[in-house]
C-alpha cells in the first residue's frame, strides 16, 4: 500500500531535519536547566506566558518526532541504518547511483529500506494509521 505524497514529504522532511532537532532540544534542555538554576521573576506578561506556552507546545512535538526517529533508527539493523545515514544525514546532496555504491544496495533494497524508515516514523508520529502500516 502506497503513503500519500503528503505524509511522505512530511515524514521524510522529520527524519532529515533530525540532527537539527535533536541538537535544538538539547541546548533548550540546557536553557532550562540554567534558568532553573537563576530562578527567574515570576511577572511575566500576558503575550510572554503565550509565547513561552507556545514554545512549550513546540518543544514537545519536537521531542515526540525526535524520539520516533530515534526508535525507528535504533531497530534497523547496522546496513540499514549506514542507508538512512548517507540518505538523509549525509550533509550534501547525493545521488542514487553513489548510494548505491557506497551503502553496497541496489536502489530498490534503498528504497525499501527509506519505505521501512518512513512507515516507522510516520506510525509513531501518528501521520500513519498502525493498523494499516504493520512493520
Amino acid at each position: 500500500m502506497k503513503i500519500p505524497a503528503e505524509s511522505w514529504r512530511k515524514i521524510q522532511a522529520i527524519i532529515r531535519q533530525y540532527p537539527e532537532s535533536l541538537k535544538l532540544l538539547r541546548e533548550w534542555e540546557e536553557e532550562v536547566l540554567h534558568a532553573s538554576m537563576r530562578q527567574k521573576a515570576k511577572d511575566n506578561s500576558q503575550t510572554e506566558q503565550r509565547a513561552l506556552q507556545l514554545q512549550a507546545e513546540y518543544r514537545k512535538r519536537l521531542k515526540r518526532e525526535t524520539e520516533a526517529v530515534t526508535a525507528a533508527y535504533e531497530k534497523l539493523t547496522a546496513d540499514e541504518q549506514k542507508v538512512i545515514r548517507l540518505r538523509f544525514w549525509n550533509g550534501r546532496s547525493v545521488t542514487r547511483y553513489e548510494l548505491m555504491l557506497d551503502a553496497n544496495y541496489s536502489i530498490r533494497q534503498m528504497q525499501r529500506i527509506v519505505s521501512k524508515m518512513v512507515r516507522m516514523v510516520g506510525v509513531d508520529i501518528g501521520e500513519l494509521h498502525p493498523v494499516r502500516w504493520r512493520i
